[in-house]
């Protein structure tokens, strides 16, 4: 299967994509920087943009049967990230004719690196 993935670098994403490689999918990834993805593989291909933009979404997109979001904040993210690049995910889905969708997010779920605020104390 072909499957675009948004959040790649990321602690989840890396061991997903090296996962999905492992299964035999072809994995194409929106990274910002291609430097941080440590995997190589021929199955892999990375679109170097933002997932705020639209355009970059579609690229990645492109030629794919499922998507996987593992998208997650940093401490430069906009506010509206999750909820931007999902409404950008699905319109482009929908423009490709792609159905799956699988998201995930960490919200809420302890790392031992973590220092805990308040919002993680409400969750």
């Amino acid at each position: 299967m072909r499957i675009a993935v948004f959040g790649a670098t990321g602690r989840t994403g890396t061991p997903l994509v090296e996962q999905a490689l492992s299964a035999g999918h072809s994995i194409t990834a929106l990274v910002r920087n291609p430097s941080k993805m440590p995997l190589q593989h021929p199955h892999l291909k990375l679109v170097q943009g933002d997932v705020m933009d639209s355009a970059n979404v579609e690229s990645t997109i492109a030629g794919t049967e499922a998507v996987i979001s593992v998208l997650g904040h940093t401490k430069n993210s906009p506010n509206n990230l999750q909820a931007a690049a999902t409404q950008a995910i699905i319109a482009n889905m929908k423009k490709h004719g792609i159905k799956r969708l699988v998201s995930l997010t960490g919200a809420g779920v302890a790392d031992p690196k973590d220092e805990p605020k308040l919002w993680n104390h409400v969750i």
